[in-house]
C-alpha cells in the first residue's frame, strides 16, 4: 500500500476495484465508491496527460506551489494550472476506462452511477490558492452526473441526457440512491432525494 492516501492514482483504483468485481462474479448486486484523488496537490497524472500539458511524466507527483497567497507570480501559477489540468484529465481517462469495464462486465446496464466532488479548486482567482479558506463559486460548484438504470423512468434525460439547472447538494446522495431503491430512510438522514426534480425542464 501507499505510505498515504494521495499516492492512490486513479489508474490504481481503477484496478483494484476492477480485481474486486471480477472476484464477486456475475449477478450480484454491489455498492462501490472509488474516490479518485489525482487532482490534489502534489497533482498525479498518467504519461498521455502529460504529454497533452507539455510536461514531463517523471515528475507527476512532485509539485507543490511554493507560494499560496496573493504574492504567486504568473508563472508560478501558470505551471500549476497546467498540471492540475493534466490530473484532471488523468480522472477522465480513468472514468473513460470504468465505464468500459462496467459494460464489459455486464453490470453498465442496470447500474446507478453518480459522478461528483467533494470540493473545488481555486488558482488565486481570490487572492489565494486552495480550497479550504472560502464559500466562493470555483470551491463549492461542483459537477454532479446521475445516469439511472431505468430508461422506462426518465425517458427523455435517457434519450440524449438533460442538464438542470436546480440547485442539490452532495447530502442529497444518500437520500436520492435510498429512494432510487425503495429503501426506507432514518428520519434523522440529512438532505433530500433529487428524484423528483429529474423531470423538471432542462437543457439537453
Amino acid at each position: 500500500m501507499p505510505s498515504t492516501w494521495k499516492q492512490l492514482r486513479s489508474e490504481r483504483i481503477n484496478r483494484r476495484f476492477f480485481d474486486w468485481r471480477r472476484e464477486l462474479g456475475a449477478g450480484k448486486p454491489y455498492f462501490a465508491l472509488l474516490w479518485y484523488i489525482d487532482p490534489h496537490t502534489p497533482f498525479r497524472y498518467d504519461a498521455e496527460a502529460a504529454d497533452w500539458a507539455g510536461l514531463d511524466a517523471a515528475e507527476t507527483g512532485t509539485w507543490r506551489p511554493a507560494v499560496l497567497d496573493a504574492n504567486a507570480d504568473e508563472t508560478l501559477r501558470h505551471e500549476t494550472r497546467r498540471r492540475y489540468d493534466a490530473a484532471v484529465r488523468s480522472v477522465d481517462t480513468s472514468l473513460a476506462e470504468l465505464v468500459a469495464f462496467l459494460r464489459e462486465a455486464g453490470d453498465w446496464d442496470d447500474a446507478l452511477f453518480l459522478f461528483t466532488s467533494d470540493h473545488g479548486e481555486s488558482m488565486w482567482e481570490h487572492g489565494r490558492y486552495g480550497h479550504n479558506y472560502g464559500l466562493y463559486q470555483d470551491l463549492n460548484h461542483v459537477p454532479l452526473v446521475a445516469r439511472f438504470p431505468s430508461p422506462l423512468r426518465f425517458p427523455a434525460i435517457h434519450a440524449g441526457g438533460r442538464r438542470v439547472s436546480t440547485i442539490v447538494s452532495s447530502v442529497d446522495l444518500l437520500p436520492t440512491t435510498l429512494a432510487w431503491l425503495d429503501v426506507p430512510r432514518d428520519p434523522r438522514l440529512q438532505g433530500r432525494s433529487f428524484l423528483r426534480r429529474m423531470d423538471e425542464p432542462g437543457t439537453a
